[in-house]
């Protein structure tokens, strides 16, 4: 199957990490981790049309309940789920979020699709308004995986949420523009408003550009700088969090996240992919293990 083809790239600088959470819960995490990245890589797959990707998603969604249909890989995946959310006992309303949000991605609802007739288009290629939309398709996509994690482990919702979700829209923001011209298409332009680009006097276009200047790099310092609010409001996050391993596990993405927008202030995200140096990404987990160890 064409959908089964594509798959998000694993990500170095933010992947789940589940050794450092307790090892009760690392199984879980990892069978939502698989879950995330299938429904990820069905809305961007560009194998396959607009329709066709919302025909996917909604089956993945009529597989968060037990009976047939779906092919046999997405059976896999999603009867682990199953399994897994009924072990813990959560409910199955984050995953359906996720879902939602990205076949909103898909379909182009609450937003602008860059190429309207474009059927095959990648899910990326959606511009949204202002950056309110911007940051509001982006929640809707990543803080379900926070709001899961954060139930795996018994944390209290009301008070750990609202940072959770800044930081994990936050992720979500600094990925689009880290990977800016990948595969030779603007991912960037998922998270630059049309606002922001009118506001500057350039286009879609400038987004496709060799590399980022003058307008066109203010703009995407002006993301960068919506970013950096929302890790601002994160910083609580590992105040208020009751899990000493998920505390360590924030602080190391937090640490990683921080790094990323200044190594993304400083590269140029449209001539090539910006990531963290192994350094970086193992100097953020040690120096907080250290600091976990100091602390207990």
């Amino acid at each position: 199957m064409a959908g089964e083809l594509i798959q998000p790239r694993l990500d170095p600088d933010f992947s789940l990490m589940p050794w450092l959470l307790p090892a009760h819960v690392r199984d879980e995490v990892r069978v939502f981790g698989r879950f995330v990245r299938l429904a990820e890589g069905v809305a961007a797959n560009p194998m396959l049309s607009r329709s066709a990707r919302h025909a996917r998603l909604a089956t993945l969604e009529a597989m968060l309940d037990p009976g047939p249909g779906g092919g046999e890989a997405d059976r896999a995946v999603m009867t682990a789920l199953r399994e897994s959310l009924l072990r813990r006992g959560i409910s199955s309303g984050h995953a359906r979020r996720i879902l939602h949000a990205l076949d909103r991605t898909v379909t182009g609802t609450g937003a602008k699709p860059s190429d309207p007739s474009g059927s095959s288009r990648p899910a990326r290629d959606v511009v949204h308004a202002t950056w309110a939309e911007v940051v509001a398709g982006a929640t809707g996509i990543a803080a379900p995986i926070g709001r899961h994690m954060l139930a795996l482990l018994g944390e209290d919702a009301d008070r750990c949420g609202r940072p959770t979700d800044a930081l994990c829209t936050a992720l979500r923001i600094l990925k689009a523009i880290r990977d800016g011209n990948i595969d030779g298409e603007a991912g960037a332009a998922l998270c630059i408003p049309a606002a922001f680009l009118q506001d500057a006097s350039i286009s879609l276009r400038h987004l496709s550009a060799p590399s980022a200047r003058g307008q066109t790099r203010a703009v995407l310092d002006r993301v960068l700088d919506g970013a950096d609010a929302l890790l601002l409001e994160a910083e609580i996050l590992p105040l208020v969090i009751e899990n000493r391993r998920l505390r360590t596990y924030v602080r190391v993405v937090l640490c990683r996240a921080h790094k990323l927008s200044a190594r993304c202030r400083l590269g140029d995200p449209l001539r090539e992919r910006i990531g963290l140096s192994g350094w970086e990404r193992q100097t953020c987990v040690w120096l907080n293990l250290l600091r976990d160890f100091v602390r207990s």
